[in-house]
């Protein structure tokens, strides 16, 4: 069995979750009377290449090593824990108010696990509180969030009558949160640490990356 075969279905093994979805799936289907044909056009197609897209995306920068040398940037200016998620929490919140809150957290999370190989961050709790920010973020403006997109065609505001109607709302959660934020992360300084060199990727592999993320644009148009 090839060695890329075999890590696809031992990560299908190991997911718990796609396993239940697979088979809740199969027994729904066992309900249903329309035929396994009509099953492809119920997929959103654009939405599932636009998502790959992005993955391959923070993948090959992770690659790059950009992240490590993001995070070591960061790290010797910040000077503690509660400095560093304060951070990190704000500009996952300003990211979602113009990216939307998933394409946010597929920015800040890789670089927030990365931080982790650099130093002992309490990196779960760090992504809860930026998954917190960016739906918080997200709440401001109408392309924050999907809801808000359909809020916003069917209120005839302008955009920013919509911001101002939401502003008291996205700036006290705002607001509750940086505050647990001061309770939650202490201003315990880190200590970076030594990491080995990542290998560069081949220039087979970054071709690829750029012929997918071509097809999946295109795609998803």
């Amino acid at each position: 069995m090839p060695t890329s075969l075999r890590h696809v279905l031992g990560a299908v093994l190991r997911d718990r979750l796609l396993q239940f979805l697979l088979l809740a799936g199969v027994i729904l289907a066992c309900f249903t009377s329309s035929p396994l044909r009509d099953y492809p056009r119920w997929i959103d197609w654009p939405t599932i290449t636009t998502l790959l897209g992005l993955l391959l995306l923070t993948k090959s920068v992770e690659m790059s090593g950009y992240f490590d040398w993001l995070g070591r940037k960061m790290m010797a200016r910040l000077s503690n824990e509660r400095t560093l998620a304060l951070f990190m929490v704000v500009a996952s919140a300003l990211l979602s108010t113009f990216l939307t809150n998933d394409v946010a957290l597929f920015i800040v999370v890789p670089l927030t696990i990365t931080l982790k190989k650099l130093s002992a961050l309490p990196v779960t709790r760090l992504i809860i509180f930026e998954a917190l920010a960016v739906n918080v973020g997200s709440l401001l403006t109408p392309i924050g969030n999907p809801q808000n997109i359909l809020l916003w065609n069917h209120s005839g505001q302008s955009f920013s009558a919509f911001i101002g109607q939401m502003l008291p709302l996205s700036g006290v959660l705002l607001f509750l949160l940086l505050l647990f934020t001061l309770i939650f992360f202490p201003t315990k300084p880190f200590a970076l640490q030594p990491i080995a060199k990542t290998a560069p990727a081949s220039t087979g592999y970054c071709w690829s990356v750029r012929c997918s993320m071509g097809c999946f644009s295109l795609a998803s148009i």
